[in-house]
């Protein structure tokens, strides 16, 4: 899903995990690795949300988080990075992210 920076403030401060790919629209292999995210996010239903957001679009909070490259993947726990990955990765490389904050 593609969030707006209003679901980005939402979604990130719950309780429970959010897994966010932070891309732009000109970024080729940010679409290939959001389909991983989705992918490999479908494998947690209810455990894990996904969200894509677009730096372009959303300016202020790649700023807020420190994002200066993408992709950038981050996973939030209470509106805390818990884990990140910068530059390219695997649906392997997420599912090791993922599983030590599952509960």
């Amino acid at each position: 899903m593609l969030m707006t920076g209003q679901q980005f403030r939402e979604v990130v401060i719950r309780d429970g995990l959010t897994l966010v790919l932070f891309e732009t629209q000109w970024c080729g292999i940010c679409a290939m690795l959001g389909a991983i995210v989705e992918r490999a996010g479908s494998q947690w239903p209810g455990q894990v949300d996904v969200g894509r957001l677009d730096v372009e679009r959303e300016p202020e909070i790649a700023a807020a988080w420190g994002v200066a490259d993408v992709p950038d993947v981050r996973l939030f726990c209470r509106g805390a990075v818990v884990a990140e990955i910068q530059g390219s990765f695997s649906q392997a490389d997420i599912i090791s992210m993922v599983q030590p904050q599952l509960p």
